[in-house]
């Protein structure tokens, strides 16, 4: 393993290494100060894209295969867009699985890459973050998505 700082629009993110492949990213302690303005240059674009990380492979060192499942799937949630844990649950064919979905999410290794940010309550409170609600509020504003609760 080998850690690497990168320098982003962020700050400064920790990058985990295993060869070529990323076992795991890590934020700032609080986000900048203001709103960075993202310029999305085509349809589909996202924060892989913003970071220069696209195409990266990501290994996963921790997880079992729910943990995988729900990591995939969160990654099918477009920019600007969110989903509920219970949809994540849904989608991957446990229904029942909400909290389940909420704690794999918190132990997602590779932070914006898999956009765990855009997963709310049913109620349309943001929930949980593993970085802090100061961070999950910054990625959804620089997302352009407003919320009626911001508990």
């Amino acid at each position: 393993m080998r850690a690497t700082v990168r320098q982003s629009i962020l700050g400064p993110l920790r990058l985990k290494w295993k060869g070529e492949e990323l076992a795991g990213l890590t934020l700032p302690s609080s986000p900048p100060s203001d709103i960075t303005e993202l310029k999305i240059r085509e349809p589909g674009e996202d924060w892989c894209d913003i970071l220069n990380l696209k195409g990266t492979p990501l290994v996963n060192e921790g997880g079992g295969s729910f943990e995988w499942d729900v990591w995939q799937c969160a990654k099918r949630i477009p920019f600007g867009e969110t989903r509920s844990y219970g949809w994540i649950a849904r989608e991957i064919g446990n229904p029942g699985a909400a909290r389940a979905v909420g704690r794999a999410l918190g132990a997602n290794p590779w932070l914006l890459l898999v956009p765990c940010h855009r997963v709310i309550r049913k109620d349309g409170s943001i929930g949980g973050f593993s970085s802090g609600l100061n961070w999950k509020r910054y990625l959804l504003k620089c997302e352009n998505l407003i919320f009626a609760s911001q508990k």
